[in-house]
């Protein structure tokens, strides 16, 4: 068995790059340059986000429409694609992440359901140079194809005696 984001293994890996993002003011406009480029089809997701479908070589690439960002923000600044990092346990991979010298930014509930209606979370960092980058919680899926890993809290909170990022939230 893999020790791949198992947070008891400082040496394993958090998580893996789920998809690139790329923020932009017209995410369709984006999406259709580059599935140009990479073939795919563009999908909205939902307001605001497009995704090429089906991943290109396995790599999913996404557009997020960014009009107004909040100040520091890394699309406030000229560098405007940040990684999407899926985890099987936020809060022990946000621990990581904080003590590597992230900093934590923001926590965000998607607008789109997980596969059984359920909540996605995600938060958003800084590395230590500033680029942007959001850690994305990996949901469970029933059956022989599930998801293995740590068990995550249902609500994917910082469980109490964790680390408590007190940053304001920026979801508006």
């Amino acid at each position: 068995m893999t020790s791949f984001g198992d947070p008891a293994r400082q040496d394993a890996p958090v998580g893996w790059i789920r998809e690139i993002v790329m923020d932009c003011a017209e995410p369709w406009a984006l999406a259709r340059f580059w599935a140009g480029l990479v073939g795919g089809t563009p999908v909205e997701w939902y307001p605001g986000w497009v995704t090429i479908e089906p991943p290109p070589n396995g790599q999913r690439l996404s557009f997020q429409q960014v009009t107004d960002p909040p100040p520091g923000h890394a699309s406030a600044r000229p560098a405007r694609v940040h990684f999407d990092i899926l985890v099987t346990d936020l809060a022990a991979a946000h621990d990581r992440v904080v003590s590597g010298g992230a900093v934590f930014t923001a926590e965000h509930v998607s607008p789109r359901p997980g596969p059984a209606g359920e909540q996605v979370r995600w938060r958003v960092y800084s590395d230590p140079a500033g680029h942007a980058f959001c850690l994305v919680l990996r949901l469970r899926k029933a059956g022989p194809h599930a998801v293995t890993g740590p068990r995550q809290r249902a609500d994917g909170r910082i469980p109490p005696g964790r680390s408590d990022p007190r940053a304001p939230d920026r979801s508006g």
